[in-house]
Order: structure tokens, then C-alpha cells, then sequence
């Protein structure tokens, strides 16, 4: 009986768990580029006639736009997820379930950097009057503001 204690894994396993964990990383990154880049304001692309089209919709919360407002909430549950995996890997005896955990963490780090990237982005916008007040100068430059309708319309006339 093999004793459990060592782990079955080379040092080689961990070279291509780390091969795996980059290029799940890179593919998860790429192809969000790509959809942002083909799909974005563009009707349905259609792969198998009319079954099967894709479309690009922006989802700031988890699936189904679960705690779309709460994207910090989301931010540290998707680090602790990425410690609790990198524990797991330090403890799995077998190179399948090293290779199968670097593949889920390199998947959370590409949702963790669309996280701390992507609108609306980690932080929450200030609410205090001189942030607002400047969105409206800055909105004001772009644009003149409608003021009976409080909305922006085209940009302005330059005289």
C-alpha cells in the first residue's frame, strides 16, 4: 500500500499545472476581448441557423445579475474562493485533481480581474456633492445639458 503521505506529484505536474492555471487565465481573457470586440452593440450573431446565436449582454453582478449592486461582496468571496483553492493544491495527492484545481483557479483569477476592472468596478463611486458635481462638468464639456429635462443632449456648440 502506497503511503499517503507524500505526494504523488513531480515537480514536472506542478510545471504543467502552472502551464494550465496561465492559459485558462490568458483563454479566459481572450475571449472576453474577442466577444467585447465582435459582439458589442451588434444584433445576435448567429452560429447554427436560428438555434444557436450569440450576444453580448453586461452582467455587473454573479449569474442571473445576483448582487449587481454588491460587486465588493462578490470581489472578496472571489478571493477567498482562489485561497481556499490554493490550499486544496498544496493538500491533493493525485496530478489529476492538482491539474482540475489549477484550471478553477485560473478561471477565478480571470473573474477577478474582470472584477477589479470592468465598470462598475470594485470601488463604488463616492455619493458626496463634489463628485457629482464634477460627473456634471465633465458631462457638461461633452455635452450641453438640457436643463427643463435635466438630461445631456449632443455635444456643443463651439461659437
Amino acid at each position: 500500500m502506497a503511503n499517503s503521505s507524500h505526494p504523488t506529484h513531480t515537480r514536472a505536474t506542478w510545471v504543467y499545472a502552472g502551464i494550465v492555471f496561465v492559459a485558462a487565465i490568458a483563454t479566459d481573457q481572450a475571449s472576453k476581448m474577442w466577444a467585447r470586440g465582435a459582439l458589442d452593440g451588434q444584433a445576435p450573431r448567429p452560429l447554427i441557423g436560428q438555434w444557436l446565436s450569440l450576444s453580448l449582454v453586461h452582467n455587473s453582478g454573479a449569474a442571473f445579475s445576483f448582487a449587481a449592486g454588491k460587486t465588493w461582496i462578490l470581489t472578496i468571496f472571489t478571493v477567498v474562493i482562489i485561497g481556499v483553492l490554493v490550499v486544496m493544491a498544496r493538500r491533493v495527492h493525485r496530478a489529476s485533481t492538482l491539474l482540475a484545481i489549477a484550471l478553477l483557479a485560473g478561471g477565478a483569477v480571470g473573474n477577478l480581474i474582470d472584477r477589479l476592472t470592468a465598470e462598475p468596478g470594485f470601488r463604488r463611486r463616492p455619493r458626496h456633492r463634489l463628485h457629482r458635481l464634477w460627473q456634471l462638468v465633465r458631462r457638461q464639456r461633452r455635452g450641453h445639458l438640457d436643463r427643463a429635462r435635466g438630461t445631456f443632449a449632443g455635444p456643443r456648440a463651439v461659437p
